[in-house]
């Protein structure tokens, strides 16, 4: 697994990390082979990593409702160790003064400002730490939620006048990296974190033509999405709920998985364009193949058995330990299975 540093033009921050998995057309061990450009990592560490980001807006949307409260604490206290300005320290507590039925309705607006959330989320997902992006389960399992609750109304409005859409996405990137997408076409990629795009391609195109940081090129991603039921992509126009709706934003939940198509250079333009299909989960047999021995290895198809079972994996020891002694406590008794589940992954 290739993990690419991006440089973004939207609201500074700069950075976001992509991760390319090489499936071949059949999938079995021999076939599947994720790549890395840390030797250090082994196979099965990129492999967890890799499954538990496609697993995030899933993991996220199954959290209990019972720790809303705890983990909104938990969030507000991490990002008031990390503030230092007293701008950023007055809207943590404007959030705060939110109830959990405001935070819920306003996450997508929230998260569009051009605010700590929008921030602190992206630098978690940058970072793939598990642990820093538990601290935002809170705030990132509204975003899930609601998005996936625009996404049905989104589907609605377009079934019946089209089947697909091209959305756009203007950003920079250093030439190595756009080498290394070169390398991977018909590959898939996959982004960790929530990823904005536009209906319009001008506005695209002014995010890729501001200036450029050292080193780095203009890339036009354009990236055609189908609208359908089965897709199992969760994606959404948010234009009514976001700050900035000039910008004719569709936001994609945590996970989505694209299939580089072509990588070309427009000499017209001067810049690259990067082509991208949304892809289904149906044509994803590499994971469902790394999956599917994950859930023999578990006896359990639990979303929260895996969620844990997968930081062992990738390394996180300390906090998979935590992950299942805190959920435990937190199991009702009838969840005689279950318990029997988290106590063996703790042994």
């Amino acid at each position: 697994m290739d993990s690419i540093e991006i440089y973004m033009t939207k609201n500074n921050d700069r950075e976001i990390h992509f991760s390319l998995l090489n499936q071949q057309e059949s999938a079995d061990s021999e076939s599947t082979l994720i790549k890395t450009q840390h030797p250090i990592r082994n196979l099965k560490e990129d492999q967890a990593r890799f499954l538990w980001f496609y697993h995030c807006h899933n993991f996220m949307i199954e959290l209990k409702n019972n720790d809303n409260k705890r983990a909104k604490q938990e969030m507000i206290a991490h990002c008031r160790r990390e503030s230092q300005d007293e701008r950023t320290l007055s809207r943590i507590d404007d959030f705060e003064r939110e109830s959990l039925e405001e935070n819920a309705k306003h996450a997508i607006e929230w998260y569009t400002k051009n605010s700590f959330i929008f921030r602190s989320i992206n630098t978690v997902f940058r970072r793939e730490k598990i642990s820093n992006v538990y601290n935002f389960r809170y705030m990132i399992k509204l975003l899930c939620q609601q998005l996936k609750d625009q996404h049905k109304k989104f589907l609605d409005n377009y079934k019946e006048s089209k089947s697909s859409e091209r959305l756009y996405r203007g950003q920079q990137l250093q030439l190595k990296d756009i080498n290394l997408l070169k390398d991977h076409v018909n590959d898939i990629i996959s982004l960790n974190g929530f990823i904005s795009t536009t209906l319009n391609k001008n506005i695209a195109m002014k995010f890729a033509f501001q200036p450029r940081g050292q080193g780095f090129e203009r890339v036009l991603f354009e990236i055609d999405a189908d609208i359908n039921d089965e897709s199992n992509v969760i994606f959404a126009n948010i234009k009514e709920l976001s700050r900035y709706p000039q910008e004719e934003e569709i936001l994609f939940s945590i996970g989505t998985i694209f299939r580089i198509k072509a990588v070309k250079f427009n000499n017209e333009k001067q810049l690259y364009i990067v082509r991208l299909k949304v892809t289904h989960r149906n044509e994803l047999h590499a994971i469902e193949y790394i999956e599917q021995t994950y859930l023999n290895d578990m006896n359990s198809s639990d979303q929260s058995v895996l969620f844990g079972k997968l930081l062992f994996d990738i390394g996180e020891y300390e906090f998979a330990i935590k992950y299942f002694t805190d959920t435990l406590n937190h199991l009702v008794n009838s969840d005689h299975n279950l318990r029997a589940t988290y106590l063996n992954n703790l042994g």
